[in-house]
């Protein structure tokens, strides 16, 4: 999901700070997702964002919100 996410900051030329700036999403939420992912060693569950994290990403990219919930 996080690819995704990367991907369609890269296509829409914007950035982390702007993404959570518009859809009022804290910053450390973004960082900590990352950080988890970084962390992340392959075993249990892949670290994701809420739900409501999920679909401000799929409203800011005009997404469907499957879009991100489908690897």
């Amino acid at each position: 999901m996080y690819e995704k996410y990367m991907k369609l900051l890269k296509e829409k030329g914007t950035n982390t700070k702007a993404f959570c700036d518009a859809m009022k999403v804290p910053q450390s939420t973004m960082s900590m997702w990352k950080g988890r992912l970084e962390e992340w060693n392959g075993t249990g569950k892949k670290p994701t964002p809420s739900l409501e994290t999920v679909a401000k990403m799929a409203k800011f990219f005009d997404v469907p919100i499957e879009y991100f919930l489908e690897e």
